[in-house]
């Protein structure tokens, strides 16, 4: 069982203004993420394997967090909050709700790269490389 399999852990209201930092944190790093491989279209050579087996790791692990962050929100709303706590989970369900629309599509990105970064160039002789060229497997390295 992995930790996002296990039952959560609950947290007080107390915790309600780390998590609305922690998701504007985690969206924003997102967005760039996203934003730094839109920019490797094309050019994924520009990329290592430990690059992308880390994004992999890690966005696949927020994905999974994602129905927990929405679970303690909801368990919040049944507490008596204040306006101002009311709003920052408002603020938490947005953008958790963001990251499950960038998540995928970083994801895609990723995976998409993968056999194509400098570390497989390296490790291709010249016929495969020229050969995986030619057929558009990967992408000329400029």
């Amino acid at each position: 069982m992995t930790t996002a399999q296990a039952k959560p852990q609950l947290q007080p209201t107390s915790m309600i203004p780390v998590f609305h930092e922690t998701s504007f944190g985690m969206l924003d790093a997102a967005k760039e993420q996203l934003a730094s491989l839109k920019k490797a279209e094309g050019r994924a050579h520009v990329l290592n394997d430990e690059i992308i087996e880390r994004v992999l790791k890690t966005f696949t692990e927020q994905t999974d967090y994602i129905p927990t962050f929405l679970e303690q929100c909801q368990q919040w709303r049944k507490e008596a909050l204040n306006e101002r706590q009311l709003q920052w989970v408002s603020d938490i369900e947005h953008n958790v709700k963001a990251l499950a629309k960038l998540n995928p599509d970083i994801l895609a990105l990723a995976k998409s790269y993968e056999g194509k970064t400098i570390n497989s160039i390296l490790g291709m002789d010249e016929d495969e490389l020229i050969k995986n060229i030619l057929t558009g497997k990967i992408d000329m390295p400029l």
